[in-house]
């Protein structure tokens, strides 16, 4: 592999990046490598520069088997080469045919973000076992286009309307300032030919679509759109920094042993774009297992509502729920989603579902003549929310007789403990009404608050009963125990 140590405008801007982000001495960098363009140009530039700057790398390739074996041969054969000439160490790790397909269909996912999860997840491991102090990817200037133009046609806020970050925690990308042609030049200046990844042209992968058919459409209406995404991007990081500084300023969330909690009045104080900001803080500090992104139409209705609209009930997304109670609002993690036999179900009118494939649950309103003191019946009215789940670390429940563990009540009643997480939970606003163990052979437990006295002002009552069945072989024949 021929060197030309003169240098150009790629090892300049790249040089300049490493710079001005002031990376240490003996650094080791972890380049992202695919065989292709501008990862091959970023393994080669970044060798070249390494002593003078005194950093190492060495290169991680991803295979995520999503094309030919005859293809991916070729792609780990150049690669391969590619770290002998650099003399740099080389780390391969590859997904199970067909996995990664899968995944996307069964998560409803683009197969561009599943496999996007993949190779991270494998340069990460790598960058920990080999004590790599940042990873390096070779995102260019036309990259950034082309997520700019992405992000607006989705909707984004403006820390996505900024573009692709130049420095995000460990990972550098010192291309987003190169252009194409200056990396074609430098290949060609080295005489280095990269292999060509065909999927590049499949236009059923929407970045594809974006780079081959909606570019060219823009680029002839609006032939300064490079300019504009450019001064766009300063425009969002402007007002980006601006709203984080206000609401760092401004945030009226306080943690809590369960979650986060503020009051309706401080919440519904904020501008409506302060609010969603705290909201999506909220999201990143919760680390969801279920969920990468947060719908924005799912927060809408409680960012645009108002003190006077008397919010109430509970919004469950995945494992988050924000929930309104007595003038609070709550950000809590929904717990019982990570657990195998976990349930939750908001109870909102008459309704049949299953619960854990071992019980039906019904859910009917009741006349008010048919009410009686004792039974599954239940005050509708008398709490914003009522949902039925499965038990949680913590609960506890306020019996006549004082306030005890859920999880020492279903020991002491001798419950086996294969069915402790099947056992229906009723729970209004924050606290918990009844536990049905009648399924078991049990009596139903219930809170002082949830006992109904119908000579209290019956004509605000609104009853409704919930009976629950053991479900017997088969749906088919189940019957109450």
């Amino acid at each position: 592999m021929k060197s030309i140590e003169k240098d150009n405008s790629l090892l300049f801007k790249v040089r300049t990046y490493l710079k001005r982000i002031a990376l240490p001495r003996e650094t080791t960098l972890l380049v992202a490598v695919s065989g292709g363009v501008d990862s091959t140009a970023l393994a080669i530039a970044l060798k070249e520069l390494s002593q003078k700057l005194y950093f190492s790398i060495i290169l991680g390739y991803f295979n995520h088997r999503l094309r030919s074996i005859e293809d991916e041969q070729a792609e780990i054969s150049f690669i391969s080469n590619l770290a002998a000439n650099l003399e740099v160490p080389l780390f391969v790790g590859e997904a199970e045919r067909g996995a990664i397909e899968l995944k996307a269909v069964q998560e409803k996912r683009s197969l561009e973000e599943v496999a996007r999860e993949y190779r991270y997840r494998f340069l990460w491991k790598i960058a920990e076992e080999q004590k790599a102090h940042f990873i390096v990817t070779a995102h260019t200037a036309q990259d950034n286009e082309e997520t700019q133009i992405l992000r607006i046609f989705q909707g984004s806020s403006p820390a996505g309307l900024k573009g692709i970050p130049g420095k995000d925690r460990k990972i550098l990308r010192p291309f987003l300032r190169v252009t194409r042609e200056e990396i074609v030049d430098f290949l060609k200046e080295r005489e280095i030919q990269p292999i060509e990844d065909q999927s590049n042209r499949n236009q059923r992968f929407l970045r594809n679509a974006v780079r081959h058919r909606l570019i060219p459409l823009i680029r002839e209406v609006f032939p300064g759109y490079r300019t504009a995404l450019k001064r766009l991007s300063i425009k969002m990081g402007w007002i980006e920094e601006f709203l984080q500084e206000e609401l760092s300023r401004r945030d009226p969330w306080k943690a809590t042993d369960k979650g986060w909690a503020c009051s309706m009045e401080d919440f519904f104080s904020l501008p409506p774009i302060l609010r969603l900001y705290s909201l999506y803080k909220l999201f990143d500090k919760t680390r969801s297992k279920m969920l990468r992104r947060f719908p924005f139409k799912f927060l809408l209705p409680l960012v645009e509502g108002s003190p006077e609209k008397n919010l109430k009930g509970v919004w469950m997304k995945g494992d988050i729920q924000v929930r309104v109670s007595k003038g609070m609002l709550y950000w809590e993690s929904n717990i019982v989603q990570e657990k195998k036999k976990g349930y939750l179900y908001l109870l909102e009118g008459n309704m049949n579902v299953t619960v854990s494939g071992s019980m039906k649950v019904e859910v009917s309103s009741m006349e008010r003549s048919a009410l009686q003191v004792k039974g599954e019946i239940f005050d509708k009215n008398a709490f914003q929310t009522l949902f039925l789940r499965s038990r949680r670390p913590g609960d506890s429940i306020d019996l006549p007789r004082g306030r005890k563990s859920v999880k020492k009540l279903l020991s002491e009643l001798h419950v086996p403990s294969k069915y402790r997480e099947e056992v229906p939970i009723l729970q209004g606003d924050s606290e918990i009404l009844s536990l049905f163990l009648g399924p078991y052979g049990l009596p139903a437990l219930r809170s002082k608050s949830s006992i109904i006295n119908p000579m209290n002002d019956p004509e605000k009552l609104n009853p409704i009963a919930i009976h629950i069945h053991r479900i017997r072989g088969g749906e088919d024949s189940e019957q109450s125990e």
